[in-house]
């Protein structure tokens, strides 16, 4: 059945999740007043004459509960997503942020903080009348599942007299192949990407995939966390939600060690709430990416970031920084050591300070808004 599933088509398939799945008809009950009020807000804020205007993709909301996932790439998107429309005065384009096609509803993102309505991405297709200039952002991960989608919209792409894709490159492990970026380019031959890491934002890279390259960053800064000293922390260890085989060894050896701390996960959590974990814990345990949010945020917000180094998100200055380990092995071997050592207010405020300059001289909010600024400028860093 589920091999049969496979080829049918996306109406048929919704009749059979509508019968077979009360989740689903929640849902279609759910959407009924989502699309209401999408339609009633893109009337209100939009114009419909309007000629150019960039669109931001993001997921849908979740198929169980109906509500917004907050994620570190819907955070660094909804960042984007504000600061390219308080640039709306040079550029001159509105900005609209969509769900993907055949993503589940959603109006508003309500687990952190702002005022982005977010509509479907029909409503690019129905509503506007008038485009010359689009620009539509993709994450990397929704490439491949975004291109059919925009090859049905065909007639209306081939009316606008400057069509421009662009790669939301977030995280080097989820883009897509050489392939899906050569199906985009036989959509429109402007096709970009940007990216959130240095260390990805390289002319090998822009080789590999044959289209300019812009390093965006992302919107992490000194400036928007309060830096609390030690003697305002707690015995606290945030970790990621992140799956690793050996984390929950980890996690166990530091218990047994070190029963004094407490530990929080970060999942399902409010963006605000995962701010006051990671502003009263002394240590964050990132299994992810590495040079990620909860490492970033918890060195910006006075507490020590643990990660495993890897030379994808890493640069080479990271190696020899402490709290960043070079193997698996390592992390075993020193992790309860190096909490230990550095639960003492000098080592700990030292290691901080440390850690805070390798972290501050890549994220700059000014340069952030700068290279935004860039991109819609067509100043790529690899042309």
């Amino acid at each position: 059945m589920r091999g049969i599933r496979t080829f049918l088509p996306e109406p048929v398939k919704k009749v059979i999740r509508f019968f077979r799945y009360g989740n689903e008809r929640r849902k279609v009950v759910r959407e009924l007043a989502v699309r209401r009020q999408q339609d009633k807000q893109i009337r209100d804020q939009y114009d419909r004459r309007c000629e150019k205007l960039i669109v931001f993709v993001v997921p849908g909301a979740n198929w169980f509960t109906g509500e917004d996932v907050v994620t570190g790439g819907i955070l660094s998107i909804a960042s984007i997503y504000e600061e390219t429309r308080k640039l709306e005065q040079e550029h001159g384009f509105q900005t609209l942020m969509v769900t993907g096609k055949n993503e589940y509803l959603l109006l508003k993102h309500t687990k952190f903080p702002n005022d982005i309505t977010v509509f479907r991405f029909d409503q690019v297709f129905r509503y506007f009348t008038a485009l010359k200039h689009l620009v539509i952002h993709i994450p990397d991960f929704m490439v491949i599942r975004m291109n059919p989608h925009l090859r049905r919209e065909a007639a209306f792409l081939s009316r606008i007299k400057n069509l421009h894709l662009n790669i939301l490159n977030q995280n080097i492990r989820l883009m897509p192949g050489r392939q899906a970026v050569l199906a985009l380019q036989e959509i429109t031959p402007h096709v970009t990407q940007t990216t959130a890491h240095e260390q990805y934002t390289t002319q090998e890279m822009r080789d590999k995939y044959g289209i300019p390259l812009h390093r965006l960053s992302v919107f992490g800064s000194p400036e928007r966390y309060a830096r609390r000293p030690f003697g305002e922390k707690e015995n606290l260890i945030v970790l990621s939600p992140d799956f690793k085989p050996w984390k929950n060894e980890i996690i166990e050896t530091i218990k047994k060690e070190l029963p004094q701390f407490r530990f929080v996960v970060i999942e399902d959590m409010p963006y605000l709430a995962y701010l006051k974990n990671i502003g009263l814990a002394k240590f964050t345990i990132t299994f992810g990416e590495g040079l990620d949010f909860y490492f970033i945020e918890t060195i910006f917000s006075g507490g020590l970031g643990i990660s495993l180094y890897n030379d994808e998100f890493f640069m080479d200055q990271f190696a020899a920084l402490p709290g960043v380990f070079l193997s698996v092995d390592a992390l075993r071997a020193g992790i309860v050591n190096f909490i230990r050592d550095m639960d003492h207010p000098a080592s700990f405020a030292a290691t901080n300070e440390q850690q805070f300059r390798a972290v501050a001289t890549i994220y700059k909010y000014d340069e952030y808004v700068a290279n935004i600024r860039k991109f819609y400028k067509a100043d790529y860093t690899f042309k």
